[in-house]
């Protein structure tokens, strides 16, 4: 078995500003998202509707007014957040390119961030789709839904607590771009071969994806 062959890729200082830049996009993107949720989509009504079978009116009211108060803190962490689940996705993809090809971090992590758009996209659907349903319409059902998932497509909302539903909502129009961006990112931004890069990102996607379908059917059956 040969050893894997070193990617050379010494990435000048404007790519280096590129990818911050990049990141700072997705970070503001991302709080721009979660502001328009907390304001427009997840209403005091909402968590009424979809909390008063489980809490009394008085601590409904009470546990919305302590989320709207710790907003601010949790988009001010949102930028720490982000770059501590780029560093997960890129620490498992290079992982993966250890197969190969050694590849440097910032190679991977670039890659990574440009992927992340998809998944930003993906949160905007799902705050679009809930933001167009009437009011009365959001249940916690409805807040499952990935639009374009093909859960959404061949089951109904209300069998969310169902394993299979956790499942088939990660098949689905935003992380199919996931995967694309990330292999196309990989392959121009450095000498990763073809199979590596598909090896890579198959590999990362299935890996996270049975994180997140294991921890989203634990929360579903414990709710």
């Amino acid at each position: 078995m040969s050893a894997p062959h070193t990617v050379a890729a010494h990435a000048p200082p404007s790519a280096r500003y590129n990818t911050l830049w990049l990141l700072v996009g997705v970070a503001a993107l991302s709080v721009a998202i979660g502001w328009f949720t907390n304001e427009h989509v997840i209403t005091r009504d909402v968590y009424h509707r979809v909390l008063d079978a489980r809490l009394d009116a008085s601590r409904v009211d009470a546990q919305f007014d302590f989320v709207q108060q710790v907003a601010v803190w949790g988009y001010l962490a949102t930028p720490i957040v982000l770059m501590l689940r780029l560093v997960v996705v890129a620490m498992t993809v290079q992982l993966f390119l250890l197969l190969g090809a050694d590849v440097p971090f910032r190679v991977v992590f670039r890659a990574a961030c440009w992927a992340s758009l998809a998944m930003c996209a993906a949160t905007a659907a799902r705050t679009a789709y809930l933001f167009l349903l009437p009011a009365d319409a959001i249940t916690p059902a409805s807040l499952q839904v990935v639009p374009s998932s093909l859960a959404s497509l061949v089951m109904y909302p209300q069998d969310y607590k169902q394993p299979l539903y956790s499942l088939l909502n990660l098949v689905n129009v935003f992380e199919i771009a996931w995967c694309v961006i990330l292999y196309q990112a990989l392959r121009n931004g450095s000498r990763v071969t073809a199979r590596s890069a598909a090896l890579a990102t198959a590999g990362t996607w299935a890996l996270l994806s049975t994180l997140q379908w294991a921890f989203t059917a634990y929360l579903a059956a414990a709710s």
